[in-house]
């Protein structure tokens, strides 16, 4: 009886039905030719890896291309020409190169299985390469962190030699401070040591975090200002390097942050995820 009640007593409305086609609600593609310029052809290939490539830099002027592969090879390359200058081997996978920003200072990271490697990239002038080789020479006996090495290797093919960091952790981020002193890395997983500072003309490695800050994604500094970011899966914490705190703390709505990049002016941050 009550449910007889209920659809007795039940208010009822008109619905008019909309007739819209589909097709045009779909917005309509621009004309290519409005679109240009954008690359119509390849230009250059460089050829010479035998494995997946999972890494590249560019260098401070744009001439030259870092690369880094599964076939434990990194490899420097002539932008324009597509021509390999030098050749690194390593005995592990590589995971990621990044290339100094400071043109005076021609090195380049190589992150292996828990290490970090500074190379020359021999393609600077003789008084840059003097000024790398004396860098390179630094007596690194009095380090700061005991868990992490600083040591000198030479060069596999006698050219020199380069500097070898044990971070025992791999490494997932490498990013310079834009004087090209500071590098610091960042590993993917939750522990103290996850995030470390590496200032260069000293030796030196600096561990900014007692406690884990979570599964650390991406590292970056600011261009002009003492600031520190550090990107966790949902959030990015802002530090203050000289206060050595935390300034602020950003949540993104996605569910996991994959990269970071600050604007050169330093007041945009865009993430991706």
């Amino acid at each position: 009886f009550e449910r007889c009640l209920d659809l007795y007593l039940c208010p009822r409305a008109r619905k008019k039905r909309l007739n819209i086609d589909p097709e045009s609600l779909v917005p309509k593609l621009p004309s290519p030719d409005t679109l240009k310029p954008f690359p119509t052809e390849c230009l250059v290939t460089y050829e010479g890896h035998q494995e997946k490539v999972r890494t590249i830099s560019i260098s401070p002027d744009g001439q030259w291309l870092a690369s880094g592969s599964d076939d434990k090879s990194v490899y420097i390359w002539e932008v324009l020409t597509g021509r390999c200058k030098h050749k690194y081997e390593f005995d592990e996978v590589i995971d990621v190169v990044a290339w100094n920003p400071n043109p005076e200072t021609p090195i380049l990271a190589i992150a292996t299985y828990e290490k970090i490697t500074l190379v020359h990239t021999t393609t600077a002038s003789a008084e840059q390469h003097a000024a790398v080789a004396n860098l390179f020479s630094t007596d690194c006996g009095d380090q700061e962190q005991v868990k992490i090495k600083w040591r000198r290797e030479e060069e596999k093919s006698g050219t020199g030699y380069r500097m070898v960091i044990d971070v025992k952790k791999r490494m997932k981020s490498l990013v310079w401070h834009v004087k090209g002193d500071y590098l610091a890395a960042a590993s993917t997983d939750s522990t103290s040591i996850s995030v470390q500072i590496h200032r260069v003309s000293k030796g030196k490695t600096h561990i900014p975090f007692s406690k884990s800050k979570g599964y650390v994604q991406k590292v970056a500094f600011h261009p002009d200002k003492p600031l520190f970011f550090v990107a966790t899966k949902r959030h990015i914490r802002i530090y203050n390097l000289t206060k050595q705190a935390m300034i602020k703390k950003l949540q993104c709505p996605a569910k996991w942050i994959s990269s970071l990049s600050i604007h050169p002016s330093g007041d945009h941050l865009i993430v991706g995820s």
